[in-house]
């Protein structure tokens, strides 16, 4: 078994372009967002240093307003109700992807055995 020293380094050219933007292609967003349309949108919230990898982050929830450069929207509850509904603001620029989602289903089925 080889030790690690000797595996080749295929992440040696990221680490080495760590500080440059993230290489992957941002989605071009829509001039218009239906108000109350169920999205999720994923945002860049910066590079980590330790990794230089881009850290993503997403927020489910009802759109409230979109107007080309900040979203407004009411983000879902938690399913398990530890986080509450609330509203929050993205900026569009960090904005790196957005999709429509179905909604929660109201009630759960019991499993029955």
């Amino acid at each position: 078994m080889r030790n690690s020293s000797q595996l080749p380094d295929h992440n040696y050219k990221d680490r080495q372009n760590a500080t440059q933007q993230p290489q992957y292609a941002i989605q071009q967003l829509p001039e218009h967002i239906p108000t109350g349309i169920r999205v999720v949108v994923r945002r860049s919230a910066g590079i980590d240093e330790e990794t230089g990898r881009t850290i993503l982050r997403d927020a489910v929830g009802h759109v409230i307003n979109w107007d080309g450069s900040t979203l407004t929207l009411l983000r879902d509850e938690s399913a398990n109700g530890a986080r509450p509904a609330q509203i929050i603001t993205i900026e569009g620029k960090t904005i790196v992807r957005i999709k429509p989602v179905p909604e929660r289903p109201k009630h759960y089925p019991i499993a029955r055995s």
